[in-house]
Parts: structure tokens; C-alpha cells; sequence
């Protein structure tokens, strides 16, 4: 883990109509206009707000773009499960996209804001079962990429469909809740993004995404 990496993640704040917070994830910036990418997943209901959590203070998210389907809602060999937002911030720090194309093997990061302590803090076991989420600390998860497909089946239509745009991975036996949309890094760049324990959202098919919906990014 880079400081860089530490430095251009937030927490994502899901809070319901009655502004309570409901669940988390992460989002990291990829630009110095306040411009992010998270996991659609995070902010796929529209009945709640969004916000960054920068410094302590909470920052109301603009969504800019989304795709989330469930699983019976599949058509096409493209998983969809990715978010671009935008708040009134300037990030010091973001995040390069990297076009490295992974082999089975190779060893991945993923960061962001999970339920895991560090092991030097010592927390009360009754703060983590918090049910309003509120407690999440930035961890760092090393796994490799493997070479099982991704396949989504769906049960309406009978079919199912082995995705093309995203990378399997080693279980990380964690508490990860909250990870979600965090960046996965290889060496000075992300390859993807945490959708779920075991799977990876590849940075060429976000690229492609960003550059039709206008947004600035950078490449290592």
C-alpha cells in the first residue's frame, strides 16, 4: 500500500430518508476535480444520499454515472457494477488507471474501508456489531488473480453468461464489508475495482466507460 493509495480513498456513507447510515463502501478519486469511482452496488438505491467522508466531515456525492444489474437482470457477458460520482473537493492525491493485462498468479491489493481493526488497536468487540455501520477503518488485502471464469446465470431467462470484463480472484477471508469499490493495485497502478470477495471489475473496460461519459483520468 502506497500513501498515495491511503490518501485518494474516503468512506462512502449510504444514508436512508431518515439519514440513517444503512451501509458503506469506498470510492477513490481519479482526478483533482473531486471526480471518483466506486462500485454501482454503493449507490444503487435511489430512495438514499451519498456521501464522502473527507477528514471527518461528510461531503454530499453527486452520482454521474451508474450500472448495477442483479443477477436475473443479466443479458450480455459485460458485468455491470461501477459508479462515477463527483463532490465539491480537491483531492492532494488520486489514483492512475493501469491497462496491464493480469495472469493467473499475479499478486493484487485491495484497499479500502473494511470492518478489520488494525492489529496494534485494541477496539471493543461490541463497536464493531455497531448495526449502523459507523465504525470502518483503511486495510490493505493481498490476494492473486486466478483462472476461474466469472459467470453470471440467469435463473428468468435460463441462461448464463461468462463475464468478459473482469478479473477472478483468491478469496480473502476477511471482514471486507465496506470494501466495496475500493481500488485493487498492481504495482504503481489499479487494474480494477472490489465488486465482491472474488471479483474485479478490469480498469480497461472502466477507461472505456469514463472517456464516453467525458471524465478526465490518468494512466500509468
Amino acid at each position: 500500500m502506497s500513501a498515495n493509495t491511503e490518501q485518494s480513498c474516503f468512506s462512502i456513507l449510504v444514508r436512508n430518508p431518515n439519514h440513517e447510515i444503512i451501509d458503506r463502501g469506498t470510492g477513490f478519486f481519479i482526478n483533482k476535480d473531486g471526480f471518483f469511482i466506486t462500485a454501482g452496488h454503493v449507490v444503487k438505491d435511489p430512495t438514499c444520499k451519498y456521501f464522502a467522508l473527507i477528514n471527518d466531515k461528510e461531503a454530499l456525492i453527486e452520482v454521474k454515472f451508474k450500472e448495477y444489474v442483479l443477477q436475473d437482470a443479466y443479458r450480455s457477458e459485460l458485468y455491470m457494477d461501477l459508479a462515477f460520482g463527483k463532490i465539491s473537493y480537491h483531492p492532494k492525491s488520486f489514483i492512475k488507471l493501469s491497462s496491464n493485462q493480469l495472469q493467473p498468479g499475479d499478486t493484487v491489493e485491495l484497499n479500502g474501508f473494511s470492518k478489520d481493526a488494525p492489529k496494534d488497536w485494541a477496539i471493543d468487540t461490541d463497536d464493531l456489531n455497531e448495526p449502523d455501520k459507523n465504525i470502518r477503518f483503511y486495510n490493505s488485502y493481498s490476494t492473486q488473480i486466478n483462472s476461474d471464469p466469472t459467470v453470471k446465470v440467469n435463473k428468468i431467462a435460463n441462461k448464463h453468461f461468462i463475464m468478459t470484463n473482469v478479473y477472478a480472484l483468491e478469496k480473502v477471508m476477511a471482514n471486507m464489508k465496506g470494501l466495496s469499490g475500493g481500488p485493487i493495485m498492481y504495482k504503481d497502478g489499479c487494474i480494477g475495482i472490489v465488486n465482491n470477495t472474488q471479483e474485479c471489475l478490469r480498469s480497461t473496460y472502466i477507461m472505456e466507460q469514463l472517456t464516453s461519459a467525458g471524465i478526465e483520468f490518468t494512466t500509468t
